[in-house]
């Protein structure tokens, strides 16, 4: 999401949906408490002694949506269905934010909070029948003690409220749902099948890489603000942030010797085909970069003040995050060596920075170029390239001067 967020967010609902999910978290307290008293009930199943617990008592699975057209959308979602055909009981358990859209500084500043709603089914379907986004049903083949087992771990993480710190990663919704399938589990081991080779080799932002290629300002926007812990090391259970990838490994994985995953049902038909857009960034930083050497040769100025706005505004946000934000993945950022406030500063000295600064720029773009993962967008080393002309630029005609 993921973010996600779930940002998902990697989460993949519009405003609609928050404003349904706020009306089930934020209602009345004595629905609440009826909707508890039910699960916990549905949860116990309790049966005659001796009689055999029916295996569906409690049927449980999980749902994976389509892509959206938000930025928290873009890499589609998935969620925990579980229902209770005895107590006419039917809720998606899903963690969800506050609406980034509503919100943007808040998100940016990792004020944002969010937390695990029961939403009913036909609710949440409805949402994404109007989006015109499709829905699988992977039924969950799971022993009932452990089904149970899992709408009481899913019962208790909504009673935490919305108040947990927003964080697209270890509660997107990809990764949170695992988590929460082992802890149901409990000690019942999920048998993993072989790890496809991309969980070996890649990171968590390359794997997410593979779904935003129809979305490349999105794709753009997140290397800008999503950095840090994102391109650290971690097992392959942990890369498993992607909704599709989550599927890919429970397909491969058993329980009890038993397929974790049913074939899939089709609960709302796939939605039209989206087009990737033809004016990307990384045409847009083209642009930019032949109209800086056209302005170069033809001794024009415009493009180095063009160039020395965009780097002060992509600067500030990326300090910003850096140093003051709280939103997860911003403890650090490459962006930072190209990208900051200090020619704004030192622009009346600039004859006698440009040049070690270009030299500068020149060698980190080689480090990026050379690192064996995804550090940045093409569109960003594309704008640091037109930097560098620039700089050069300033320097030779400074030292004609």
């Amino acid at each position: 999401m993921p973010l996600v967020a779930r940002t998902r967010n990697v989460h993949s609902h519009n405003q609609m949906e928050h404003n349904k999910m706020n009306n089930w978290q934020y209602g009345s307290f004595f629905r609440r408490l009826i909707l508890v008293a039910m699960v916990l009930f549905a949860a116990v199943g309790v049966r005659a002694e001796g009689e055999t617990i029916d295996e569906n008592f409690v049927i449980a699975s999980v749902l994976l949506a389509e892509p959206g057209t938000a930025i928290y959308s873009n890499v589609g979602h998935v969620t925990i269905r579980l229902q209770c055909p005895d107590h006419n009981l039917d809720y998606i358990f899903s963690y969800e934010s506050e609406a980034v859209s509503k919100r943007v500084l808040a998100f940016l500043a990792g004020n944002l909070k969010m937390g695990m709603f029961a939403i009913p089914t036909a609710e949440y379907l409805d949402s994404y029948r109007q989006e015109q986004r499709g829905v699988k049903e992977y039924v969950l083949n799971l022993p009932i003690e452990a089904k149970r087992n899992l709408w009481r771990v899913c019962d208790n993480h909504m009673l935490e409220g919305a108040n947990l710190p927003y964080d697209y990663i270890n509660r997107g919704c990809a990764y949170s749902t695992l988590r929460i399938l082992q802890e149901g589990l409990d000690t019942i081991p999920i048998q993993f099948g072989p790890w496809p080779e991309k969980f070996k080799i890649k990171s968590r932002r390359e794997l997410t890489g593979v779904y935003m290629q129809d979305f490349p300002w999105s794709w753009a926007f997140l290397y800008l603000i999503c950095n840090g812990s994102i391109n650290k090391s971690c097992s392959p259970v942990e890369k498993i942030i992607m909704p599709k990838d989550l599927i890919e490994v429970l397909s491969h994985a058993k329980v009890q010797g038993r397929p974790m995953l049913s074939s899939p049902t089709q609960l709302l038909p796939p939605g039209p085909e989206r087009q990737k857009p033809w004016f990307t960034p990384t045409l847009l930083a083209a642009i930019l970069l032949l109209l800086t050497i056209l302005a170069s040769i033809f001794g024009k100025k415009v493009m180095d003040y063009v160039l020395l706005a965009l780097q002060t505004i992509l600067g500030l946000i990326t300090i910003y995050l850096v140093f003051f934000s709280d939103l997860v993945c911003t403890e650090s950022s490459c962006l930072i060596v190209p990208f900051n406030v200090l020619p704004l500063l030192l622009w009346k000295w600039r004859r006698w920075w440009a040049l070690p600064y270009a030299i500068a720029i020149a060698l980190w773009i080689v480090v990026i170029l050379l690192w064996p993962h995804s550090l940045t967008d093409t569109s960003f080393i594309l704008l640091s390239l037109a930097l560098i002309v620039s700089y050069v630029k300033i320097f030779i005609e400074n030292k004609k001067k």
